[in-house]
């Protein structure tokens, strides 16, 4: 399918000044260029229409089997990165010209998460994004009630909706927000039995875990001390499931961490993201692990595949 690019060009045609909109692409994207600071400055010949130079942008950075690439005297390095099983990325130096090249076989709705999650980890590592502290927020809300006790990591509010977890021992970091303190931790076993039961006064707590097997299963309350019951209105964490079961993928020891993260929140199936907060917390301090969390914590609705049509 041809090409289309759409460009406005006013009253000022004759100063050949217009305004240019986004690129339309008919084709199927197999690549895209890595966000750069100076992005604007490189070229992009496009396969259907070779002769039409274009310059990437933000918003122009998706690329077609055959598109022509063209990395700028002024930088360095650019990375193209395909969509592909494999997370296949080229690493282009100054001045290379590089053409993009086609795909076997789509890898489907991991890689449009991928893809998708890119754009938005891109933003949050190239700009600064002023959203609320919630962590730092009061407990109450505008009208002055008691907000419930929610974490972003959840997948929905019932019981039913369980966070899913690697079957190997170790401790498990869980936050929250709202409520009020003092907090009562509790954990169940599959017949019910009280294995856990402590007080806090921090938004946190981690639970120690060993001799796990796979499909072994517990359930999770948190809610502020003195509460008579737990429901909706003053805790959403409450006989929450904690299912642990062996992960979705082979653990390769030297494989990219961030990548294995991100295939993990694509997984429509299940809820990893308490597990994606437990390895977090296993890697050293990083700046990208900073922007990681900062993304993790801002809202569940922005790392829900479902949210983000991404499940079939």
């Amino acid at each position: 399918m041809p090409y289309k690019p759409y460009n406005f060009c006013g009253l000022f045609l004759s100063l050949s000044l217009c305004i240019p909109t986004v690129h339309a692409l008919d084709c199927t994207v197999v690549a895209e260029i890595h966000l750069a600071e100076n992005i604007e400055a490189v070229g992009i010949l496009r396969a259907n229409q070779p002769d039409e130079h274009q310059w990437a942008s933000r918003k122009n950075k998706k690329l077609c089997a055959g598109d022509l690439v063209i990395v700028p005297k002024s930088m360095p390095r650019l990375i193209i990165r395909y969509n592909s099983h494999d997370s296949r990325k080229e690493t282009l130096t100054t001045g290379q010209e590089y053409r993009v090249k086609p795909l076997d076989k789509p890898c489907g709705a991991v890689c449009k998460f991928k893809e998708w999650f890119a754009g938005i980890f891109d933003k949050f590592t190239t700009q600064d994004v002023n959203n609320p502290n919630t962590e730092n927020a009061g407990s109450r809300g505008k009208s002055g009630k008691l907000r419930p006790i929610v974490t972003p990591l959840a997948a929905g509010e019932g019981a039913s909706e369980s966070f899913s977890l690697f079957a190997r021992e170790g401790a498990i970091p869980l936050f929250w927000y709202g409520g009020k303190s003092p907090y009562q931790v509790m954990l169940q076993n599959a017949i019910g039995k009280i294995v856990v039961k402590h007080e806090t006064t921090a938004h946190n707590s981690s639970l120690l875990f060993t001799d796990i097997e796979p499909n072994t299963e517990y359930r999770l309350t948190v809610q502020s001390l003195g509460t008579q019951s737990c429901q909706k209105k003053n805790s959403k964490i409450c006989q929450k499931r904690l299912v642990f079961s062996v992960p979705p993928f082979p653990l390769v020891p030297d494989a990219e961490p961030y990548e294995m993260l991100a295939t993990l929140l694509a997984d429509c199936d299940k809820n990893w993201r308490l597990e994606v907060w437990r390895q977090l917390s296993t890697m050293p301090d990083s700046e990208k692990k900073r922007h990681f969390i900062k993304l993790l914590k801002a809202d569940a609705d922005y790392i829900d595949p479902y949210q983000q049509g991404l499940c079939q």
